[in-house]
């Protein structure tokens, strides 16, 4: 059912912890180099690219703070290291500030939006730039 995954190069982001982690160990069971984006879970991530590359396959980590401009690099960091970009998974998420709305202010909920919206617009953007210079065309 997973052949396909096999030697498939995957970029997971929000890859530190919970869903992300699980994902990416999912996928390097069956074959694929697996990219860890993170941005405060540096030991998380250095600790799920070791199980990662015991697997057999390649894993590398990503630091980047996706609500900045300089987020942008993460995207040719990956494609650097791996040769190339087969599967984006926009994993990253959260409320940043003040959990509950009603204690929110504007600037927590701009930096929410930013991380849950702009980001994933961001990233998948990137990609497809990458994808047309390989000779990938959307019909």
């Amino acid at each position: 059912m997973f052949e396909s995954i096999k030697n498939k190069k995957v970029l997971i982001t929000g890859a530190s912890g919970g869903i992300g982690s699980c994902m990416a160990l999912l996928f390097a069971k069956y074959g694929a180099s697996v990219g860890i984006h993170y941005n405060n879970g540096e030991n998380e991530s250095t600790i799920l690219v070791d199980k990662i590359k015991k697997m057999g396959v390649d894993g590398a980590a990503f630091q980047a703070d996706l609500t900045k401009e300089s987020s942008k690099s993460i995207i040719p960091s990956f494609i650097n290291h791996f040769g190339g970009l087969d599967v984006l998974i926009n994993n990253a998420g959260a409320a940043i500030g003040p959990k509950d709305i009603l204690d929110m202010d504007e600037e927590s909920w701009d930096k929410t939006f930013q991380l849950n919206t702009s980001a994933l617009f961001s990233c998948s953007k990137r990609i497809q730039a990458h994808e047309r210079k390989r000779g990938w065309k959307n019909n």
